[in-house]
C-alpha cells in the first residue's frame, strides 16, 4: 500500500496537470492528486475512498479490460477521451502500473496525462500530408489529375490490360480559342472557364474511367 506523501511531495504532485492516483485491488482510491478536481470535478477528499466505478461512470466499462490486466500484473498504456465537468473533452494517455507485494498485486498506480494538443497536431500533420499528396497529383486550379497521376494511371491501366487481355482507351480533349478568352476577358475569367470545364467533366466521367474521380 502507498505511504503518505510528504508535504513537499504533495506540492509537487498537486502542481502536475496529469492525474496521479493509487487504487487498491478492490478498486478503492487510496491516493489522488489535485488534478482530479479539474478532470472529474471532485476534490482529493472526495476521491479518496471512492470506488473506481463510481468515479469513472460510463468510462469504467471501457477501462475494465485494462483494469483486469493490471490486476494480473501487466502494465497498461492506452488512450481515452475523457469528458470534463465544463463539457469539454480531453484526449488522454492513461498508464496503469501494478503494485506487486510478495508476488501478488495489491493495487496499482494511475497516471493520466492530457495529450489533446499532441493529438490535434497529429491530425493536422495527417491533414497536411493528405493535402500535400493531393497537390502532388492534382492540378491546383481545377482539382483534376495532373500529368503525374495521369502517367501512373495509364501505366496501371496498361498493366491490367496486359494481364486481362482487355483494351485501354484514352480520350484527349482540346480547348479551342482558350488563348483568346484570356486575352479578351483576362486570366481570372480564363481560370473560371477551366474550372467550369473541370466541373462538367467530373459530372460525366465515371470512377472506372480514371484511377479515381476528382
Amino acid at each position: 500500500m502507498p505511504q503518505e506523501p510528504s508535504e513537499v511531495q504533495l506540492k509537487v504532485m498537486d502542481n502536475i496537470d496529469a492525474m496521479l492516483g493509487y487504487w487498491d485491488k478492490d478498486l478503492r482510491c487510496r491516493f489522488a492528486n489535485a488534478a482530479y478536481k479539474v478532470w472529474f470535478g471532485k476534490s482529493r477528499e472526495e476521491v479518496v475512498g471512492i470506488s473506481m466505478k463510481d468515479l469513472l461512470g460510463p468510462l469504467f466499462e471501457l477501462n475494465l479490460p485494462h483494469i483486469r490486466a493490471v490486476l494480473q500484473g501487466e502494465v497498461q498504456v492506452f488512450e481515452r477521451d475523457i469528458p470534463l465537468p465544463d463539457g469539454s473533452v480531453r484526449h488522454s494517455l492513461a498508464s496503469y502500473y501494478p503494485d506487486v507485494l510478495d508476488g501478488k498485486v495489491v493495487g496499482f498506480s494511475v497516471q493520466v496525462a492530457d495529450v489533446t494538443r499532441m493529438k490535434e497536431l497529429e491530425l493536422e500533420l495527417l491533414a497536411a500530408k493528405a493535402q500535400a499528396e493531393t497537390l502532388a497529383t492534382h492540378d491546383f486550379l481545377t482539382g483534376l489529375p495532373n500529368r503525374v497521376l495521369l502517367a501512373d494511371t495509364i501505366s496501371q491501366a496498361i498493366g491490367r490490360a496486359g494481364r486481362t487481355g482487355r483494351l485501354v482507351g484514352i480520350t484527349v480533349i482540346d480547348i479551342d480559342g482558350f488563348k483568346e478568352i484570356n486575352d479578351t476577358f483576362g486570366h481570372e475569367t480564363g481560370d473560371e472557364y477551366l474550372k467550369e470545364i473541370a466541373r462538367r467533366l467530373n459530372s460525366v466521367v465515371r470512377i472506372t474511367d480514371m484511377g479515381q474521380r476528382c
